[in-house]
């Protein structure tokens, strides 16, 4: 294996790992150039999953004892830990913000697309492709008809994402989002979440049609797997568009891996936490990242081309691509984001999904798959510096 590395740039550090060392100048182009966009742009996106409102407070070890929670896990409600709802009310400071992986990673999509500066004016020359100004994104899922129905709408609008929502009676989904030492504490409430209907589904066909990307949360696979799945036949059967499945951090029993199987089947690109991946391949400890990887693509079938991007908390971030002809991995590109002071990090609550919505801004306006990972990287360190992912500061 052959790695190379370029000048760094605005102090990023980043390499290039080519397994086969084939035409070299073509995939150095392909992968860093800077200079121009190398694909057409994609103007519209829909995602579907869980409308969530996160209650975000600062916790100490003994919330996290007594509620058995786990770092950088999502756990869900039972009633053992039930309460713990009505301890964050109480709490001094905490704050509700409209979050959950998929709204997260739209919204951060379209800071990044619009009010991102230092992402809306790169790359703008006259010889490449003409920047979309008006991109199409939209949020599918259900809420509740309660007080937290109406901000998630307001909050989804005021982001430029169109509601595609289902109004049920019940309870809008929820998650009591701790932080403790910046690490998140993750316990979920799902509850209209679950009744998308199909019906609702078949009604808006059209309107989820004229996409020509579909999201998916990988969370909402757990109980809404067979919407997904059709979903995604629907989407395949169409020429020109993507599929992109998140692994989000879920543990996987038997029954549910199978499930994320046959999802990830579909996906033309999958985003995935380095943990995840583990996760979902059942292979932990000190195993080395090249064989992580072509573990993920091993275990799926070889009837499509993907690529995994994968962002390790907020540390550095991957796109990996497999060669099923050969069975062996094609590249491994690693982007490591700028370094910030440890103080000004308030949580790290949402920074993967940042990082994605920050990627996919970049894959959507055409740039290279190092550009799309340093964008990532910029908009997660954004969210760093913010309670939950959200982005008041651009520094």
């Amino acid at each position: 294996m052959k790695y190379f590395h370029s000048t760094p740039i605005d102090n990023y550090n980043f390499s290039f790992s080519n397994i086969f060392n084939q035409n070299l100048k073509y995939q150095s182009n392909f992968y860093f150039n800077d200079d121009n966009k190398i694909r057409p742009e994609i103007n519209s996106i829909i995602g579907i999953g869980d409308c969530i409102v996160d209650i975000i407070t600062e916790i100490n070890e003994n919330i996290i004892a007594q509620y058995k929670l786990e770092k950088d896990k999502t756990k869900y409600v039972n009633e053992n830990n039930r309460n713990i709802f009505d301890e964050y009310d109480k709490m001094s400071f905490v704050r509700y913000v409209v979050g959950g992986s998929i709204q997260n990673i739209l919204k951060s999509l379209s800071f990044s697309l619009y009010q991102n500066p230092y992402l809306n004016n790169f790359n703008n020359n006259s010889n490449n492709i003409n920047i979309i100004e008006n991109y199409k994104i939209s949020m599918l899922g259900c809420v509740g008809a309660d007080i937290y129905k109406e901000k998630i709408i307001n909050s989804l609008n005021q982001s430029r994402i169109g509601p595609i929502l289902e109004i049920t009676n019940g309870e809008t989904s929820r998650c009591a989002a701790g932080f403790y030492n910046k690490k998140p504490y993750l316990i979920s409430e799902i509850k209209s979440s679950k009744k998308l209907d199909k019906e609702f589904i078949i009604s808006n066909k059209d309107k989820i049609l004229n996409h020509k990307i579909l999201l998916i949360e990988g969370y909402y696979i757990q109980y809404q797997f067979e919407i997904c799945k059709e979903l995604c036949e629907l989407f395949q059967k169409e020429q020109n568009k993507l599929i992109i499945l998140i692994l989000n951090n879920i543990e996987l029993n038997q029954y549910l891996g199978e499930k994320f199987v046959i999802i990830s089947n579909y996906a033309d690109i999958i985003f995935s936490s380095l943990s995840q991946v583990e996760e979902f391949i059942n292979l932990k400890g000190g195993i080395e990242k090249q064989k992580i990887f072509e573990k993920l693509f091993q275990k799926l079938s070889d009837n499509k081309k993907r690529l995994l991007v994968i962002k390790d908390g907020k540390d550095e971030s991957y796109c990996v691509s497999y060669d099923y002809t050969r069975r062996h991995l094609e590249y491994i590109l690693t982007c490591f984001p700028q370094k910030i002071k440890s103080e000004e990090i308030i949580d790290e609550i949402g920074v993967e999904d940042a990082f994605f919505g920050g990627f996919l801004a970049g894959y959507m306006k055409g740039f290279s798959l190092y550009t799309c990972l340093k964008k990532g990287n910029d908009v997660a360190n954004i969210t760093l510096k913010n309670m939950g992912c959200t982005f008041e500061t651009k520094k």
